[in-house]
C-alpha cells in the first residue's frame, strides 16, 4: 500500500500484519483494526453510561450494604456469576 497519507510506521504495521498471513490485504487489516476499535469505543461508552447509572442510583439513595468478609465474598461471587452468564448469553462485550 503506497497511499500518502500512509506513514512510514502504518506501513510497517500492515507488512506486519500481512506477513503473518491472517491478511489477503491492506485493506482487510484497516477494516479489522477499525471494527475492532468500533467495537472497544461501543464498551466504553456502555462502561461509562452504566457507571454514571449506578453512581446516579447511589446519590440517590440507592445502595449496597455488605457486613462482613463472607457477604462480600459472596457479593463477589454472585458478580462473577452474573458476568460469566451475560458473557456466555452474548450480552456482554469481552474486549
Amino acid at each position: 500500500m503506497s497511499h500518502a497519507f500512509v506513514s512510514p510506521e502504518l506501513n510497517d504495521l500492515l507488512r506486519e500484519r500481512l506477513a503473518r498471513g491472517s491478511y489477503e490485504s491492506d485493506e482487510e487489516v484497516l477494516l479489522a483494526g477499525l471494527k475492532a476499535l468500533n467495537d472497544l469505543e461501543a464498551t466504553e461508552r456502555e462502561f461509562r453510561e452504566q457507571f454514571q447509572r449506578r453512581r446516579d442510583s447511589l446519590r440517590d439513595g440507592a445502595g449496597i450494604v455488605i457486613e462482613g468478609d463472607d457477604a462480600l465474598g459472596k457479593f463477589f461471587d454472585d458478580l462473577d456469576a452474573e458476568v460469566d452468564r451475560e458473557t456466555a448469553e452474548g450480552q456482554r462485550a469481552i474486549p
